[in-house]
């Protein structure tokens, strides 16, 4: 063992004191001793003169860094000592202790506060190292194990509160270890074929750097996983972690295993999830997937779930891209993965985001309910810059509490008559306002499959269209209290005036800068809202409870139409004109009217209560006759009544 030895500086903590250079020193005369001259001369002032008193003085010293040479390293050859040994704290004894594993006996040691680093170096072939750090380790410099190549192990035991694990590549690699807030010195390797971290850690995490070293990261038994890269290095670690991170860098990753931690991160160039992610908790954890593409493969679950509240799934990014992850370039969530963030017990539904600033494609399902017991619905988001295609399930509802909301967040949006389409995977919300110059489509089938208490949000940069339906009908599951929402920045139009959106209560709101042409609504006893904040609006076949109609511009109808509203129905056109005279039937419980001129034709037409605000000018079919029984009609103010 060498005995080479390292000069370093350390602080003393406690305090020294010295005799004071300052003051004057007597010194005290043994007896028997005789006088010098001068204190002959003297002695007749000593006679007279009492002698002064010898003083010391104590004070205090400053804290000093001493130089030490018996701080040295602790260097050991497995060649001479084993090629199966392990390191070893004995903290009673003050005492690192290198055992033969073979023997069990102790083959060297050294005093531990006196070890500035240990050294150990490998015979290059069929050596394994274990680093047993139950009882501590605070090494200044660390540990550095020279393997040499060869099939070589590294096995790390004990417990810890962070490990740190960077893998370089060709077996090197550097593990740093966090304890009580105090960092200890790094365990630095080379030549190694496989480690196997055994640590009972809070936060795991590991990075591989440089490009093309991809990773896989797959299950091991009794609860291990196992990091294979592309050059040959095998990690393998436990579970159970507060915080696990796996980052591949430039490289691939792919996860085939069944992870479980409160809080999963997984980045890659390439991210491929095809394995589980167990997040659950009392309250729901947190899973980020992020990397230039990322792919959740048919058969992965993410579970976010929590008994009282779920948690959050970011596939790509966060919510509208913004925040601090990575943003995706390409997303993909294939049919049969599930990404489910529900609350299993009292308490709301969690947050589901899958985003991608390029394309992001969605055949999966997301999963969101509230509480059996109570709570609300949770959110989701499927959204791509780019382009967006959704054909998969989403399900927000709540049993005890208000449904959730799904986002679709594209540039344009077309709803097409077909099985499945592209972008069927972001139902039940589809949002804009994040650029993008690719159509979004989405499947009349997807949009059908959302569940009935699930709020859905269709919104695009640009234009919604509703294509050509076979069967003419676009049938939403949507229950009263639910809604479905479309918001477009330029247009919403239908391509076939013959064709039908139909809820089964639901509300139904569409606001667009400009409406083109509609086609019928049939929602039973829920609301329908028209806003076109750049143009006018004819209106077609409407069954509803509730009507509201803004325009910019005239409000009329087309010819032949039947207005059937149960309840309340208010038509806003500012100064222009409202022109009710085309349609067939009008029937209204309280017509509430504000524009410059209202046309109306008492043959088709009946309500119990007209308000009109702003007209100056009504107009009526000549051929018709109005006529006022048991009805209030208000101009203005209240003008006339019987």
């Amino acid at each position: 063992m060498s005995q080479s030895f390292e000069r370093k500086a350390f602080r003393r903590d406690d305090r020294y004191t010295r005799f004071s250079s300052a003051l004057p020193r007597v010194r005290q005369r043994r007896p028997g001793q005789g006088r010098g001259r001068s204190d002959r001369d003297n002695s007749n002032n000593d006679n007279n003169n009492n002698a002064e008193i010898p003083r010391v003085l104590f004070e205090p010293l400053e804290q000093r860094f001493l130089l030490s040479a018996d701080i040295s390293p602790l260097v050991v050859a497995m060649a001479d000592l084993g090629h199966e040994l392990t390191v070893r704290l004995d903290s009673a004894a003050d005492a690192l202790q290198i055992i033969n594993d073979q023997t069990g006996t102790v083959v060297g040691q050294q005093q531990a506060s006196r070890t500035s680093q240990v050294q150990i170096i490998g015979t290059g072939g069929g050596d394994r190292l274990t680093l047993d750090l139950s009882a501590g380790y605070a090494l200044p410099i660390g540990i550095e194990f020279d393997a040499g190549g060869g099939h070589n192990q590294l096995d790390l035991r004990g417990s810890v509160d962070e490990v740190m694990h960077q893998l370089t590549g060709g077996g090197a690699g550097q593990i740093s270890l966090l304890e009580g807030g105090k960092a200890a010195g790094p365990i630095t390797y080379t030549g190694l074929d496989q480690i196997t971290d055994q640590l009972s850690a809070l936060s795991r995490s590991i990075a591989m750097q440089g490009p093309g070293n991809n990773a896989t990261l797959s299950d091991a038994g009794n609860n291990t996983t196992q990091l294979t890269t592309s050059q040959g290095e095998v990690l393998g670690f436990g579970a159970d972690t507060q915080f696990l991170g796996v980052d591949a860098e430039a490289s691939s990753l792919t996860s085939l295993a069944s992870l479980r931690s409160a809080h999963v991160a997984l980045h890659g160039n390439t991210l491929s999830v095809g394995g589980a992610i167990d997040a659950h908790g009392n309250f729901g954890g947190t899973v980020d997937l992020t990397g230039n593409v990322v792919d959740l493969l048919n058969g992965a679950i993410i579970d976010a779930t929590g008994l009282a509240g779920g948690g959050a799934v970011h596939v790509g990014g966060d919510l509208h891209g913004a925040g601090a992850l990575l943003d995706a370039l390409t997303t993909r969530v294939e049919q049969g993965a599930v990404i489910d963030v529900s609350a299993t017990g009292t308490g709301q539904g969690g947050q589901a985001v899958v985003w991608a600033d390029g394309s992001t494609w969605f055949a999966g399902t997301i999963l969101g309910r509230g509480g059996a017991l109570g709570g609300g619905g949770g959110s989701a988001e499927v959204s791509g810059k780019g382009a967006l295609g959704f054909g998969g399930y989403v399900d927000l509802s709540a049993a005890q509490g208000t449904d959730g909301t799904l986002l679709l967040d594209p540039t344009n949006v077309d709803i097409v008559h077909t099985a499945s389409s592209a972008n069927d995977g972001s139902l039940p919300t589809i949002a804009a306002g994040d650029g993008g110059t690719v159509n979004y489509t989405i499947s009349d089938s997807a949009l059908e499959a959302v569940a009935a208490t699930t709020n859905i949000s269709i919104v695009a940069t640009n234009n919604i269209t509703i294509d050509d339906l076979a069967g003419n009908t676009l049938n939403f599951a949507t229950t009263a209290g639910n809604s479905v929402t479309f918001n477009a920045g330029g247009e919403f139009a239908f391509q076939n005036a013959a064709d039908k959106i139909v809820t089964a209560g639901g509300d139904l709101s569409i606001t667009a800068a400009t409406i083109g042409t509609l086609g019928s609504f049939n929602l039973g006893s829920g609301a329908l809202t028209l806003a076109a904040t750049a143009s006018g609006i004819t209106l077609n076949n409407i069954t509803a409870g509730t009507l509201n109609v803004t325009a910019s511009g005239g409000i009329n109808e087309t010819s032949g139409a039947i207005v059937d509203v149960s309840g309340t129905a208010t038509l806003n056109a500012a100064h222009n004109n409202v022109d009710l005279t085309a349609a067939a039937s009008n029937v209204f419980t309280t017509l509430n009217i504000t524009a410059g001129k209202v046309s109306l034709n008492a043959d088709n037409l009946s309500y119990t209560s007209l308000n009109l605000t702003g007209v100056t000018d009504v107009a009526v079919l000549a051929s018709a006759n109005m006529t006022l029984t048991d009805t209030t009609l208000i101009i203005g103010a209240c003008l006339q009544s019987t």
